[in-house]
């Protein structure tokens, strides 16, 4: 989440990121490939600039050598598309957003976990979590639909043209749509729940 490293950076940190694309910290890149897995989270967590990390987690490198981070302060999955079936042993959708949702594993035990409502059978298994969770969906979900063991603890949300966010009981428009320029004034519809996203996390984090 290229944004999400962004924004930390505006908020003042240091922040180091891996990706599939690059390993970055502050503004410089130190190598190029895929560093998805622990070898990009090694390279994050010990720069010794690495003050806020934000590590993109592949479904494989976990499933192959577990989690590298324990007691991190806010989890994120995006979603569970049938791309990769038949890897690793898993077969089907339900055992996919099992794998992807092990990030948990590495989290404090009250720390968020940000999920798309708009999935599925991201909804469904993130009912089954004892974290609180902050939803993030292009349109506002229903409470109704996300009730699970943990109260919510907010929505982040497209409403009248601006991604909007509550959290603990307080409604914010943060920014236009058109103003995020991935969203191609909203037509990139993908783009803008990527932006939600990580306006979600952003807000678990405490940035202003």
């Amino acid at each position: 989440m290229a944004k999400l490293a962004k924004m930390a950076r505006e908020a003042g940190f240091s922040a180091g990121f891996c990706s599939t694309d690059y390993v970055q910290v502050g503004t410089e890149i130190l190598q190029r490939d895929d560093y998805s897995g622990p070898t990009g989270a090694r390279f994050v967590l010990r720069h010794p600039n690495t003050e806020l990390a934000v590590l993109e987690v592949a479904r494989g490198g976990m499933l192959r050598r577990g989690l590298q981070v324990t007691d991190a302060d806010v989890g994120l999955v995006t979603n569970v598309a049938d791309d990769h079936l038949g890897e690793n042993g898993v077969h089907t959708l339900d055992q996919l957003a099992e794998a992807k949702f092990t990030i948990v594993r590495g989290l404090r035990s009250d720390a968020p976990v940000v999920v798309n409502a708009d999935d599925l059978h991201c909804r469904a298994y993130a009912r089954r979590l004892n974290h609180p969770i902050i939803w993030f969906s292009l349109d506002r979900p229903q409470p109704d639909m996300l009730k699970g063991k943990r109260a919510r603890l907010g929505f982040c949300y497209v409403d009248s043209g601006f991604l909007v966010r509550e959290i603990a009981g307080v409604n914010e428009s943060v920014i236009a749509v058109a103003d995020v320029p991935i969203t191609f004034n909203g037509a990139a519809r993908y783009n803008t729940a990527n932006a939600l996203a990580a306006l979600a996390t952003a807000s678990a984090l405490d940035f202003s």
